[in-house]
């Protein structure tokens, strides 16, 4: 049996709650049940199981088109400015990156983000077995977020 105690301010979520918890109850039981009585999962849960699997490997190929999607669109862009430029000059492409307000916006938030993946991705490697950190930062500093991003939780995705 289980009791619910909530908040006045939650109090609305009750009847939700109530049924959710008695499902989860439910199913707990029924699963603990059938594996004790035959050794195997509950075909409810294999069924769960494969699904999920099914959505991995989803994923995994949605990372990988969004990686390709995500280096084959800046490589055009990056060689286009080199193209005009007649060469890589990198004060010319910050400062195109700043022109205006608007490309400030972008930038900015670009770098933002950026970091921001980077300190995830420090953090997350601590559990994972991924490549060097360093090959992310790399893309992500060469080609960019959009390359770096998608093709580290490729990755990750893998090594669940």
């Amino acid at each position: 049996e289980i009791e619910m105690i909530l908040k006045p301010w939650a109090s609305f979520m009750s009847a939700m709650a109530k049924n959710k918890f008695n499902t989860l109850a439910t199913h707990l039981a029924e699963d603990f049940a059938y594996y004790a009585e035959n050794g195997i999962p509950h075909p409810r849960k294999l069924r769960a199981q494969q699904k999920n699997q099914e959505v991995k490997k989803g994923l995994s190929a949605f990372y990988l088109l969004a990686f390709l999607a995500g280096t084959l669109i800046p490589l055009y862009f990056i060689f286009k400015f080199i193209q005009d430029e007649g060469a890589i000059n990198l004060s010319v492409f910050v400062n195109q990156l700043f022109a205006n307000y608007a490309a400030s916006t972008f930038s900015s938030d670009l770098l933002i983000c950026s970091f921001i993946f980077w300190v995830f991705m420090i953090r997350d490697k601590k559990n994972k077995d991924l490549p060097n950190n360093l090959f992310f930062i790399f893309l992500n500093l060469t080609i960019g977020l959009s390359s770096a991003f998608p093709l580290y939780l490729y990755f990750r995705e893998k090594s669940k």
